[in-house]
Order: structure tokens, then C-alpha cells, then sequence
């Protein structure tokens, strides 16, 4: 696997990353394992990208996949738990960006969440600076992209989404942990009976592990929707665009889904039974 470090450029790039962390080692082709015992992280790169995960013990978060989704919206960006009925924590990180040695903050930020997911030790947010100017330089940003934007009443933006099964509408706001883009799914959790509110946490976590930068999340007033944060300091207007084309994305493969369940209570039991989940 050494000869493969030397002559592949990601895989490189992926090795000098993880290194930061201690020894890893390769398991196949740009893949590596980091740590031991029963559950040790496992990064994976892509071309542009760096994956790592690690198995949450099963007493160390709630057993249903709403508390679970919860607990997303205050992890740092970059990082997520997703996964069922194995629980993971991921991080998901540009590689193009932090395998530089002048990424700046940005990199900083992206590193964090992968040594969060290294270790398997959830980080959760701390109070940043004033996110203003870089909301107002995403919004032009995407506007000359194509993407149709418009200011918010209560402030931040708001943007129109592709999606298949109707209007998907994100807002883009500043938050401790970044810039946040938020797609809500359902409005308020506590008016959805049980069964339909469980199915729909369930789909959605085991969804995120086939997204890119999406998490599920639930936030404190019970809303349940799929989010972006990027961190502080990015330095280009790439980032942004990327998010919106991934939660796009995602609002086409889960939004029909997760209204479906929703609104059936016979189909959410169907469901919970076809992936067994206790009801």
C-alpha cells in the first residue's frame, strides 16, 4: 500500500491529513483504519473528499432516531451521526482544501470534526464571530450561479431548491457554528403522532449515510429538516454553491419519503417493522 500512497495523489493527500491523528493504516484501495479495539475509525477518500467514521456505542446515545437526530443540531460542522442500526459519527471534510498547508481557519475547522470522528467523541458547537458579510457574499454567490435567492424578513436569505415532490425552500442564516443551511421537513414534531414522527426520524438517519455534507437533524422547538454548516473562515465562494447543490440533492431523495411517512400511520408501521424498529 505504500507504493499506492506514493504514485496516487488522493490517496497522498488523504495520508498526509490523517497522520495529524496518529497511524493509519491502509486496509485497501484509499481506504485506512485508525485506532483499536472493537471499533476503530475508517477513513475513506474519494477525489475530492475525506471520509471518516466511527461506531457510537449503542449506551452512549438515545435509542430512538428522533432524540438521536437531536443531537445533531449542535455538533461543529463537518460532522454528523447517521446510520441504523449501527450509529456512526462521520465527518466529511474537502480534501482538496485541508490537504493544503495554508487552508487558514477553514481547514482548522474541517479538522476538528475529523478528530472528533477519529476519536469518536462528539463535538459539539461553540460561539463564533459575526457571520454577516459572509452570508451577504453566499447570497451573491449564488445568485450569479443561478440559484433564486431573496432576503428573509427575520434576516439571513432564503433559497429555492430543485426538488421533485414541490416547492423546497432552504434558509441560509448565520449560526454559532457557521453558515447554516436549513431545509424543514416538518415544521413541528410534537403535532405528529409517534408512529409517523419515529418513521421519518428512521428514513432520515439512515439516509444521511448516503449523503454528501446533508445531516438530518431535529432542532430544540421539535422541527425535523436536513441541514448544511460550513464552517467559519472559508476563503472562496465554492463551499456555499457545493451546499446548495447537496441539499438539494437530498431534498430529491428524501423529501417524498419522509412526507409519505409522515402523513400514513399505516405506512410508517410498515415501515418500522420492514427495518425493525421496537414500536
Amino acid at each position: 500500500m505504500a507504493a499506492v500512497a506514493s504514485t496516487d495523489r488522493v490517496a497522498g493527500a488523504a495520508e498526509s491529513v490523517l497522520r495529524r491523528f496518529g497511524r493509519a493504516r491502509p486496509t485497501g484501495y484509499r481506504q485506512w483504519r485508525m485506532g483499536r479495539g472493537r471499533s476503530p475509525a475508517v477513513a475513506r477518500a474519494a477525489v475530492d473528499w475525506l471520509t471518516v467514521e466511527r461506531a457510537v456505542a449503542a449506551r452512549a446515545a438515545p435509542r430512538r432516531a428522533w432524540d438521536r437526530l437531536a443531537l445533531n443540531s449542535d455538533l461543529v460542522a463537518g460532522l454528523r451521526l447517521c446510520g441504523a442500526p449501527r450509529l456512526l459519527l462521520r465527518a466529511e471534510i474537502p480534501l482538496r482544501r485541508v490537504g493544503r498547508d495554508d487552508a487558514g481557519e477553514a481547514s482548522a475547522a474541517w479538522l476538528e470534526a475529523m478528530g472528533a470522528a477519529i476519536a469518536g467523541s462528539p463535538l459539539k458547537i461553540a460561539a463564533s464571530g459575526a457571520l454577516g458579510d459572509r452570508l451577504a457574499a453566499d447570497s451573491r454567490t449564488l445568485a450569479a450561479r443561478g440559484w433564486p435567492v431573496s432576503a428573509r424578513p427575520g434576516g439571513g436569505f432564503v433559497v429555492d431548491l430543485e426538488a421533485r415532490y414541490g416547492p423546497a425552500r432552504a434558509t441560509l442564516s448565520a449560526t454559532p457554528a457557521g453558515t447554516r443551511l436549513w431545509l424543514a421537513l416538518c415544521e413541528d414534531g410534537a403535532q405528529i403522532p409517534a408512529v409517523q414522527r419515529d418513521a421519518a426520524a428512521e428514513f432520515c438517519l439512515r439516509a444521511a449515510t448516503a449523503l454528501r455534507l446533508v445531516r438530518p437533524a431535529v432542532t430544540g422547538a421539535g422541527g425535523l429538516g436536513l441541514e448544511i454548516v460550513l464552517p467559519p473562515g472559508l476563503e472562496n465562494d465554492g463551499p456555499i454553491a457545493l451546499a446548495v447543490a447537496a441539499l438539494s440533492r437530498a431534498a430529491e431523495d428524501c423529501g417524498t419519503e419522509v412526507a409519505a411517512l409522515l402523513g400514513d400511520p399505516d405506512l410508517s408501521r410498515v415501515y418500522l417493522e420492514t427495518v425493525h424498529v421496537p414500536q
